[in-house]
């Protein structure tokens, strides 16, 4: 019997984590490119010092390109990415 605590956690944090990881990864280097970030995505996890869980012991692999293309992961990177941008017109 799965556990749906499980699958709503992994779907919530595989969203949160790559939302972080674009932010953080974006802030260092403003010229990054989408595909850039997607191809890297299993490195800058690897890499993130912010968090010292890596995507494997959370949910059970690396991060890959296919997590870009996720509709979910895309709805959050949309809504908060159009917050940041409303919120800080500077940018």
């Amino acid at each position: 019997m799965p556990n749906l605590y499980e699958d709503h956690f992994s779907t919530f944090w595989l969203q949160t984590r790559i939302l972080n990881l674009l932010i953080n990864a974006s802030i260092n280097n403003i010229h990054l490119t989408k595909d850039q970030f997607s191809h890297n995505l299993a490195v800058f996890d690897e890499n993130d010092a912010i968090s010292s869980t890596p995507a494997v012991d959370i949910i059970g692999r690396d991060l890959c390109e296919d997590d870009m293309d996720n509709d979910d992961v895309v709805s959050v990177l949309v809504i908060s990415l159009y917050r940041v941008w409303i919120d800080w017109p500077s940018l």
